[in-house]
């Protein structure tokens, strides 16, 4: 039976760990730094049974403006994102 309390944080940590071997060092240091620095703090204290599509669009808007300018030119290439 799934762990109803599990958070995403936890389970991003986990998903690391078991990804580490797997995953060439520079692209593992690339997906750690995207969870220590915006899955984590924007999503990590939700439950996983509770993350809903809104929570990551919310997340992406939040990654792709940066002291309220548009983060790199994200949104015009990959307009579906936001």
């Amino acid at each position: 039976m799934p762990n109803r309390a599990l958070a995403v944080g936890t389970f991003l940590d986990n998903w690391l760990v078991a990804k580490k071997l797997e995953l060439k060092p520079r692209t593992y240091d690339s997906y750690a730094e995207a969870v220590t620095l915006y899955f984590r703090p924007g999503i990590g204290h939700l439950r996983l049974v509770d993350l809903r599509d809104f929570h990551l669009q919310e997340l992406v808007q939040e990654m792709l403006v940066r002291d309220g300018e548009p983060f790199g030119n994200l949104l015009a290439e990959h307009p579906g994102v936001a």
